[in-house]
């Protein structure tokens, strides 16, 4: 970890009241394992919010990998790297373009035209790597947006309903993909301010706290500058 990095970033920080611009909002990815588009999409959205200093500030469209990113597995599942491969490579639409469908768990066919008539337009994304650490996870969030992660859930996250979660009890029950979006510390716990895609009524209006390093989180995410 480099010390010199870590001294100079905030001690806390959250990009819901920094960037309050850029409207974050909570969204529900439903009967469909997309987790990995919702973040994915979130974060990139997030990212052309804060470097144009909230002048492109768009929703863009989770669907858009789900239906057309055969790379990944649609409703079953997505792989953090590839998600965003794919925005380098082909860039995804806004919602209004392509809105979500596939909450039942039905995937649409892709588009090449938006379904509101609006013009075709790709976001794309560049300079796509996998980081790992808390240092280097926080200094990409405070100077370039929020982050794509991920985390293994285990069958006590499941009754989460506030403060800062720590897994103690139950199984594994799969990788789950979420935005982290800032961090602090309570009674000696380190913290992520994560924003999940199970709606806002779920947890801390859609948010939840978990300790830095707990289920992997710290070791699996994936970032990419907006190509402005």
């Amino acid at each position: 970890e480099n010390e010199e990095l870590a001294n100079s970033l905030p001690s806390s920080y959250d990009f819901r009241k920094t960037w309050k611009i850029c409207n974050p909002k909570v969204r529900d990815q439903l009967k469909c394992g997309s987790c990995w588009s919702f973040a994915g999409s979130t974060a990139l959205a997030y990212r052309f919010c804060q470097k144009s200093k909230g002048k492109v500030k768009v929703t863009l469209s989770p669907q858009d990998s789900v239906s057309c990113d055969k790379a990944n597995r649609g409703c079953n599942g997505g792989s953090r790297l590839l998600t965003w491969k794919y925005y380098a490579q082909k860039g995804i639409v806004t919602d209004s373009c392509f809105p979500y469908s596939s909450g039942k768990g039905k995937v649409e066919k892709c588009i090449t035209k938006c379904k509101n008539g609006e013009k075709w337009k790709k976001y794309k994304a560049k300079n796509v790597k996998e980081i790992q650490g808390v240092t280097n996870i926080k200094n990409e969030l405070v100077n370039n947006g929020p982050v794509h992660a991920s985390f293994l859930v285990y069958e006590d996250f499941m009754s989460y309903r506030g403060s800062i979660y720590i897994h103690v009890a139950g199984r594994a029950l799969g990788s789950h993909a979420i935005v982290i979006v800032g961090y602090g510390s309570q009674n000696g716990v380190n913290y992520w301010i994560c924003q999940n895609s199970w709606g806002k009524t779920w947890a801390e209006n859609g948010y939840f706290r978990i300790k830095m390093g707990e289920c992997g989180i710290n070791s699996n995410a994936v970032v990419g500058l907006p190509v402005l």
